[in-house]
């Protein structure tokens, strides 16, 4: 399973090295990122969780996200707004950052959350200088959301998901490509390797073909 790494927040805030240039050195040593939190500080700008509750009810959001759930427990302190599911590589959380540290400043934390795949593009993006900011409007943006806009003025970079295989190609690397392999082993030689790959270019060429005459 490898080593497993948890940096929290008073971690990143105790570590002797710049959090960005951490995310390059374990970058650089071939770690995988399984989850990686990206913070926007909005402090003194009037931007209320609340109202990304009003945007959303409204349909005043741009994202492709498809749930927007909120937790308003009067057993929790603070409140705080969701853009898309917990359990997706991507999503977004307004909350009351005040609130959650016992005070009543006007401090609302934007996090954009992200996991597997979409975390390690993420550091790429972080590594390569680009604004936190980029990645949360990318992902959701409330244009008609006068403080939002203020705060959040940038120019979105997107994170886009990974394409997933198909059950065809993970049947063909699963067990074709293992008998294929056997049979050059037992063979002794690539000759058959090489008729295998001469048939795939040919059959590629019909159904080229065949598209343009449909055309």
């Amino acid at each position: 399973m490898g080593s497993h790494m948890t940096w929290n927040g008073t971690a990143c805030d105790n570590c002797p090295m710049d959090c960005i240039d951490l995310i390059a050195y374990l970058q650089a040593a071939d770690f995988s990122f399984t989850r990686l939190d990206l913070a926007i500080d909005a402090i003194g700008f009037n931007l209320k969780p609340k109202h990304a509750t009003r945007e959303l009810k409204y349909g005043r959001c741009k994202t492709r996200a498809k749930t927007s759930d909120r937790r308003d427990d009067p057993r929790q302190v603070g409140y705080t707004q969701y853009v898309g599911d917990m359990s997706s590589e991507i999503y977004l959380c307004i909350y009351d950052k005040a609130a959650e540290m016992g005070t009543d400043a006007d401090h609302t934390r934007i996090e954009l959350r992200t996991k597997r795949g979409r975390a390690n593009k993420a550091a790429r993006e972080i590594v390569r200088g680009t604004d936190f900011r980029s990645l949360v409007v990318a992902y959701a943006d409330f244009p008609s959301w006068r403080e939002w806009k203020r705060v959040m003025a940038a120019t979105p970079v997107k994170l886009p998901s990974e394409r997933k295989e198909t059950n065809t190609e993970r049947w063909l690397l699963d067990q074709c490509a293992p008998s294929l392999a056997r049979v050059i082993f037992l063979a002794g030689n690539s000759e058959f390797y090489e008729r295998f790959k001469d048939e795939v270019t040919r059959q590629l060429v019909q159904l080229s073909n065949n598209r343009q005459t449909v055309h």
